[in-house]
């Protein structure tokens, strides 16, 4: 079983992911887990991934039908299979490939993608609570000019000038592309995924069926890269070794082609392992109000009535 999550950041794709990761391990004993795979080489966050960043700095942020520069081809294809040869079952959850959606399935071949979009309100009020914005001064300036060809209403301003702006921009634009553009898509309202039990809300309900619900606080969020859920799966001595002859070619010839992305996880079922403090949770009861206006509300009524057209239905 193979499930891509897409989304933007703040839109509750690592609860999902944490979510379906710890159904799935609970019923075929382990899972690949691939976190961000664009940034980061796992879910702990302690090493960035130079293979998904390289490719991620030269593909389109925004990428149409059959546009990839046929240099990347072979690159990309390695990347996308590496992701998912790992294991039977494995989950992958991607915050910067929206404009990407139709390759990345297109490589890696789910069993069936979800797409989870929150509220615009709801997503700026997270970023500020977090201090976190989705996108950096780089990708901002290509997404800009990859955006005003595509969408020229798009307003050219400074990464600098309008924080609330430039995500709520960039909300707009990925969320809009993909609706319009991505394929086999399921669309699910972060509103709704309260109500999940199991993927059999999915239309999977032969493969998988839970009544544990998504906002068991077990599934937080942040547990992702903690071992209170699930936690890392011993590697085997021939990943071990795998791993070290891939840092020698890394370290001798610059080759980042085969670095690990991704790790084994399983259910944590031992009373030992402790979850570690989440201090966000204090940050959370800041609160933090959103004041409508004409450009917000445009944005938010244009991206409701596209997810009417698709919501909770396959393409």
């Amino acid at each position: 079983m193979k499930i891509n999550i897409f989304g933007v950041g703040r839109s509750g794709t690592k609860a999902v992911q944490l979510y379906l990761s710890y159904l799935l391990a609970k019923k075929y004993g382990s899972v690949w887990l691939n976190y961000e795979p664009f940034l980061y080489q796992n879910r702990k966050l302690r090493k960035a991934c130079i293979r998904g960043k390289e490719i991620h700095r030269q593909m389109p942020l925004l990428l149409e039908e059959n546009s990839l520069d046929s240099s990347l081809v072979s690159k990309t294809k390695k990347f996308g299979n590496d992701l998912v040869s790992q294991n039977e079952v494995v989950v992958s959850k991607f915050i910067r490939g929206n404009g990407r959606i139709n390759l990345i399935n297109q490589y890696t071949n789910p069993d069936f993608s979800l797409f989870i979009i929150r509220d615009i309100y709801e997503v700026l009020r997270s970023s500020i609570k977090a201090n976190w914005c989705m996108v950096d001064k780089h990708d901002w300036e290509r997404f800009l000019k990859e955006a005003k060809t595509i969408y020229p209403a798009i307003e050219n301003r400074s990464y600098f000038s309008d924080k609330l702006y430039v995500v709520a921009t960039y909300w707009y634009v990925m969320n809009k592309f993909a609706l319009e553009n991505a394929k086999k898509l399921f669309v699910i309202k972060y509103t709704n995924l309260d109500g999940l039990y199991g993927v059999e809300c999915f239309g999977y309900n032969k493969l998988l069926k839970s009544n544990l619900k998504i906002s068991s606080p077990r599934f937080e969020g942040s547990k992702i890269h903690t071992d209170f859920t699930i936690k890392d799966h011993k590697s085997t001595e021939n990943t071990k070794n795998s791993q070290f002859l891939n840092k020698v070619k890394t370290k001798l010839f610059k080759d980042n082609s085969n670095q690990l992305m991704g790790n084994l996880v399983t259910i944590n079922q031992s009373p030992n392992i402790q979850e570690k403090p989440n201090f966000s949770k204090y940050k959370n009861k800041i609160n933090v109000e959103i004041y409508k206006n004409d450009f917000l509300e445009k944005i938010s009524t244009e991206i409701d009535d596209l997810i009417s057209e698709r919501s909770k239905k396959f393409e």
